[in-house]
């Protein structure tokens, strides 16, 4: 019991209420009860009621009264004002929190990622991107960045995660965690169509690669070390101008890009895949991932669940259509 008194007055007048913590019931004091002012309810229903004895009967002794009761309904009405407020600024954060997810992209790797007529990011990674986005009932956001500084931006926050033909590799795996792939495409040459492949075959010549890239990495393992000249490209269809300008003699890609971007269009005539398929696990991984900060599980497990969704409802194969007459998903 907490005694609240109201002093000022000769003892026989004093009104001393205490407040009883455990159901917050106004009870009178010993005083009020040989006085004979009770109080029944709590809360908005409390109400007080002063006997009619010639002591208590001044308005002085009513307004007080009355005070007290007003007092502690307006805290009561307070406290709830504030629990309210705080939960609503708790969950607003809570949902400023989870309803975007910023995802880094490249926007020079066509048909994957470019940037379209209207300003707008579009390509396979971008619709593949808002179909996940979608899954996990997110709002999606991307953020342009070039290659060569996507792992860099997303281990400095720029971003949530690279959506960004990605090769889940070993080495990547050092700097970053990964999500299940979702696709698996393999690198291919591209040549003028008579062109012979060996490891030794392009000696004394220049192969064009995405600068970073995991075909870079191959290229420079596989055929620079055999006197081939790497020349590496901060953009992709800068190599397929180079190579259509006889700058380089050939051009090593994935070979989506390669077949969509440059052996389809008018530019692309005369030249052709040669040489195998290229798919060493060593260098090329098990496909293409999204990569997240080191030790973001919680992100990586969202995404996923995200990718099994979509793959199982039909969203993957409507944006694969899109894009292409094959399973690009791969065994």
């Amino acid at each position: 019991m907490r005694p609240f008194a109201i002093l000022g007055y000769p003892p026989q007048m004093r009104l001393i209420v205490g407040l009883d913590d455990s159901c917050h019931h106004c009870l009178a004091s010993s005083q009020e009860a040989h006085a004979g002012i009770t109080t029944t309810g709590s809360g908005r229903a409390a109400q007080a009621a002063i006997p009619s004895t010639p002591g208590l009967q001044s308005k002085t002794m009513r307004k007080i009264a009355r005070s007290f009761f007003a007092m502690r309904e307006a805290e009561t009405h307070m406290k709830k004002v504030i629990f309210a407020a705080a939960v609503a600024v708790s969950l607003s954060g809570f949902a400023a929190h989870a309803e975007t997810i910023r995802f880094g992209v490249d926007l020079n790797y066509p048909p994957f990622s470019k940037q379209g007529a209207d300003g707008k990011p579009e390509g396979f990674d971008i619709d593949m991107a808002n179909a996940l986005c979608s899954a996990m009932k997110v709002t999606c956001q991307i953020v342009p960045q070039d290659w060569d500084g996507l792992i860099p931006a997303l281990n400095a926050n720029k971003f949530d995660a690279i959506l960004s033909s990605m090769q889940i590799t070993e080495e990547r795996k050092k700097a970053v965690d990964f999500s299940n792939k979702y696709y698996n495409i393999a690198s291919r040459i591209i040549a003028k169509s008579n062109t012979q492949v060996s490891q030794t075959s392009f000696k004394g010549k220049k192969i064009g690669v995405l600068r970073a890239s995991t075909q870079e990495k191959f290229a420079r393992d596989f055929w620079g070390k055999n006197g081939a000249t790497i020349v590496a490209y901060t953009k992709s269809p800068e190599s397929f101008l180079d190579l259509k300008a006889g700058r380089v003699d050939a051009v090593f890609v994935d070979g989506a890009v390669g077949e969509q971007e440059f052996l389809k269009t008018d530019g692309g005539k005369g030249y052709a895949f040669v040489g195998p398929n290229y798919a060493d696990v060593k260098y090329f991984g098990l496909g293409a991932g999204i990569a997240v900060k080191k030790g973001n599980q919680a992100l990586t497990s969202r995404l996923n669940k995200a990718i099994e969704q979509i793959r199982k409802d039909g969203s993957y194969k409507k944006v694969q259509d899109k894009y292409f007459r094959f399973d690009v998903y791969g065994g």
